[in-house]
């Protein structure tokens, strides 16, 4: 896997798997199971450019519908717990990608970040307060926490090591990432409170990108521990790792439905990439997305109700 995590730089992968309002107030947390809204997810819109946009799209499948487009790179939507509102980052120039937050329907976009870094991939904690993301300075990356009310933000991970691709817990107290500190790419955890880290996977092959189910006791991620990139589940209970996707295209970006029975992911096949479901218990697939252009659908994040 590329490991550069910019946002150019996984567009860019992408293109190459292809051709072979003010701050948000606190919300409501969400209660599980949660109902299941629709799935927003990032595409390239220009051919030959650099420009994305996000777009939703009912899970069941039909013809996704623009929400924040602007002719630059918009990449990463995230919902927040109770649905209202969407974490992005865009690139609103070539040296650096700041975090942004919109309401549900796309209005009133706010940049919720504005500093000479790239900053990519929000997630929302459950109190609607706090956003995670991750900045690259001087080629490092690491993981970051605001909040929204205060503005304060804390450094999370400091290290060598690529830290990336956060993910809350839904009770707020801990934060998933794939790290290469170990080495090998692998699923860690911090605890906010003591600040401990827990090395979640030991594969050699490289596991990264974590989505926690809706009731905090799995985590889905990509890996290649299976000659290719699928995704897999791990029963953070029993410790027990199991495969959920498994063919010869890559698939990855997995994200949980809020009713905790299906994860949504991303499939490049056929000269472009689209999103697709998968039910965790009978191993049935949806394709959501069916465009042939080499212009796929990237990154799915699924609204809770």
């Amino acid at each position: 896997m590329t490991r550069s995590a910019t946002v150019l730089t996984r567009l860019a992968a992408l293109a190459l798997v292809a051709t072979t309002a003010s701050a948000a107030a606190p919300v409501a947390e969400a209660a599980f199971p949660g109902g299941n809204g629709k799935i927003a997810l990032a595409r390239f819109y220009t051919p030959g450019t650099p420009s994305t946009s996000i777009f939703t799209v009912n899970p069941g499948g039909g013809t996704p519908s623009v929400l924040i487009r602007n002719g630059r790179l918009n990449f990463d939507p995230a919902w927040s717990a109770n649905g209202n509102d969407l974490a992005f980052d865009s690139c609103r120039s070539t040296t650096n990608c700041n975090i942004f937050t919109a309401r549900a329907d796309g209005t009133g976009a706010t940049r919720i970040t504005n500093n000479p870094y790239f900053e990519e991939f929000p997630r929302w904690g459950p109190d609607g307060d706090r956003l995670v993301f991750m900045r690259r300075v001087s080629g490092n990356m690491d993981i970051y926490l605001k909040h929204l009310s205060s503005g304060n933000v804390t450094r999370l991970t400091d290290s060598r090591a690529f830290d990336e691709f956060p993910e809350f817990s839904p009770d707020g107290n801990t934060v998933a990432f794939g790290s290469n500190r170990s080495g090998s790419y692998d699923i860690w955890t911090k605890n906010l409170h003591t600040g401990q880290l827990t090395r979640i996977t030991t594969d050699p092959h490289d596991d990264s990108y974590p989505s926690f189910s809706p009731d905090g006791s799995k985590i889905a991620f990509q890996s290649t521990r299976g000659g290719n990139l699928d995704i897999w589940i791990k029963d953070l209970s029993s410790g027990q790792t199991s495969q959920l996707t498994g063919s010869s295209v890559g698939e990855r970006y997995p994200t949980w439905s809020p009713d905790g029975t299906r994860v949504a992911f991303t499939r490049a096949r056929d000269g472009t990439a689209n999103v697709w479901t998968v039910n965790v218990t009978t191993r049935a697939f949806v394709q959501v997305t069916s465009t042939t252009s080499r212009l796929g659908y990237v990154t799915p994040a699924w609204q809770p109700t």
